[in-house]
């Protein structure tokens, strides 16, 4: 017993900072179905005229799209990237990582709407808003949290493992589009 307990604390963390890529699939929704996200906030109105974003709590109403990735027990990269809707690009790099402190670029529409018709393609809207389903979580690996707003609809996905295989190539594919962004480092 003493045997199998060591040895899965030792596969835990050799792989800290690599995730399970699962065979699952989504359904694509047509990118011609999808509403791209305007200059202006977009906002949907009750049946009383009250104009309201269905965005999760806590999220800035102008953030469009936003990638995190989190700490481990191992060397895993540790950072933060926000795309708001006026193109402002932030970045926080905390550990790990070749670009260390606050960064700022900026993105042009077209760039943010690839990025969304990218997340339209693999249906993020419909994908779990957390992997593993239920509370399986692994504390000692790497999450990463991903943001997708698209017209007044916003979703947060938390990738700990498990997780389609369209979702980890978006995530891949979205933090090497960040970072080919011209960036100035910001002085706090």
């Amino acid at each position: 017993m003493k045997n199998i307990l060591f040895l899965s604390l030792t596969l835990l963390i050799f792989t800290a900072c690599h995730k399970k890529i699962s065979d699952k699939t989504t359904t694509a929704q047509p990118i011609s179905e999808t509403k791209i996200v305007e200059a202006t906030p977009s906002v949907s109105t009750t049946s009383k005229g009250i104009k309201t974003l269905n965005i999760p709590e806590g999220v800035d109403s102008n953030l469009v799209i936003s990638l995190q990735r989190t700490a481990c027990f191992g060397q895993c990269p540790v950072y933060k990237v926000e795309i708001f809707k006026d193109g402002t690009v932030k970045y926080k790099g905390t550990a790990h990582i070749k670009k260390r402190g606050q960064h700022e670029a900026i993105a042009t529409m077209a760039f943010i709407k690839n990025i969304l018709q990218k997340a339209a393609v693999i249906n993020y809207m419909a994908l779990s808003d957390k992997y593993p389903k239920g509370d399986n979580m692994i504390a000692d690996i790497p999450s990463t949290i991903s943001y997708v707003r698209i017209d007044n609809e916003g979703k947060m996905i938390t990738n700990n493992f498990d997780a389609p295989k369209e979702l980890i190539e978006f995530e891949r594919w979205l933090e090497k589009e960040i970072d080919g962004l011209e960036w100035k480092e910001v002085k706090p």
